[in-house]
């Protein structure tokens, strides 16, 4: 029941999209692991599951969206402008007209104030629905459309030189743009497998002193994470260190999160 997890960097918390006994996004204090409370749920409703990934933004708004699976459901995304307020319903309708079938598994947010974009997809093929928002209103203003399971994973919380990566369990991990969705560079490693590297989920990256890491997982091959060094071309991922698999639970659906605390250079796996 736990498939979503952010850093607020307003707040200094991570926040679980929970569904254990409905709509329960926990509030954690990201120093300590204590439970310091929980977002208001109120209103969220629709779909599979109502709402399954959760993002923040720099200066703390949250984001989420329900999972959809067939074209009889309509895709939702929900605002929060900060941890105490209410949910905002910003967008109701269909996503990849006509089909909008599944959508959710993976969700984008980058920007702040009324300047943001969120990306969302999930195993419909090949597919990232871009939403924008021009001070009035959200809209869909445009769908990226690849070959393979682009982002079927996850996609990163933070842009490099105004790329997005993106993982597809299924297809390389990539840097695409978040302009256009063009993809700017296909990520590869010869220190794991590349069974072991496509079929990551959760994907974020960090950036200091002209480094650049990544992590990523789990694998669903091995249910281990990775934390790379990213080659300065912006292609070759170096291993640095292998973690998991966590819990004593089967994770046959690979779910996960990955994110890194950019100010705090902290990194959260779940």
């Amino acid at each position: 029941t736990e498939r979503g997890l952010t850093y607020n960097p307003e707040t200094g918390n991570l926040i679980v999209a929970s569904r254990l006994g409905g709509v329960n996004p926990v509030i954690v204090d990201a120093e300590t692991g204590t439970v310091r409370g929980r977002l208001d749920g109120t209103g969220i409703a629709g779909g599979t599951f109502p709402y399954n990934q959760i993002k923040a933004t720099a200066d703390g708004q949250i984001f989420t969206a329900n999972l959809t699976v067939d074209s009889r459901q309509e895709v939702k995304l929900y605002r929060w402008a900060d941890e105490t307020s209410s949910p905002q319903l910003i967008f109701s309708g269909k996503v990849a007209e006509p089909d909008s079938a599944r959508f959710g598994d993976a969700l984008g947010v980058y920007g702040s104030g009324a300047d943001v974009t969120l990306l969302l997809s999930g195993s419909y093929p090949g597919v990232i629905a871009k939403f924008t928002f021009d001070g009035r209103e959200w809209v869909e203003s445009t769908e990226f459309n690849y070959t393979e399971r682009v982002g079927r994973g996850g996609f990163s919380s933070t842009l490099l030189d105004g790329n997005v990566l993106a993982s597809g369990t299924g297809a390389a991990p990539r840097a695409i743009r978040l302009s256009d969705g063009a993809t700017a560079a296909t990520l590869s490693s010869s220190d794991i497998t590349t069974i072991d590297l496509n079929s990551v989920m959760h994907i974020d990256a960090f950036t200091r002193g002209g480094e650049t890491l990544v992590a990523a997982g789990p694998s669903f091959t091995t249910g281990q994470f990775y934390l790379f060094r990213l080659s300065g071309d912006g292609v070759k991922l170096h291993l640095l260190e292998t973690f998991g698999p966590y819990g004593a639970q089967e994770n046959a659906n690979n779910t996960g999160g990955v994110v890194f605390d950019q100010a705090g250079g902290r990194l959260f796996l779940m």
